[in-house]
């Protein structure tokens, strides 16, 4: 049985480009782990939209592919002033650039992307409860249309 849990799922972010879009291009850059993250939600992975077409001599719907969403991740995280990698977080939220994120599975896979934050508000909560925030990432492709980079697990 290979299902598992996520325990043990880390993120990380940095702000240089890849210098090609494959694992050695990602590899090379150096990243930060964003600290104190309790849940990565969202859709990491292509959805395309679909295209139809009906024609009148058939009445059947045509289906096919058409442009592709790469996706999104909503971080949910508790507020650490002191982390190196919610600082970057927080200075991609103020910028327009592309960020790279290494997201390392328990197995030891690697799933690397590039996306631009378009989130990260705070929530206080209450007495009882952790000061906590939620980073929502937007993953892009690149020109050429590749958005993420797997690396099985050694």
């Amino acid at each position: 049985m290979t299902a598992r849990t996520s325990a043990g799922t880390t993120l990380a972010i940095s702000s240089a480009s890849p210098a090609s879009f494959d694992a050695t291009g990602f590899a090379a850059l150096t990243y930060s782990n964003i600290g104190e993250i309790t849940e990565i939600g969202g859709d990491l992975g292509r959805v395309y939209n679909v295209v139809t077409h009906n024609p009148l001599a058939t009445r059947a719907t045509v289906k096919k592919k058409g442009s592709f969403n790469s996706g999104s991740a909503q971080i949910t995280l508790a507020i650490d002033s002191a982390d190196a990698g919610q600082t970057m977080a927080q200075a991609a939220l103020d910028s327009d650039a592309t960020y790279a994120f290494k997201l390392t599975e328990q197995s030891g896979r690697v799933r690397y992307f590039q996306g631009i934050v378009v989130g990260f508000p705070v929530n206080y909560n209450n007495v009882d409860a952790i000061t906590t925030g939620v980073l929502t990432v937007e993953v892009t492709a690149n020109a050429a249309g590749l958005d993420y980079v797997t690396v099985p697990a050694p």
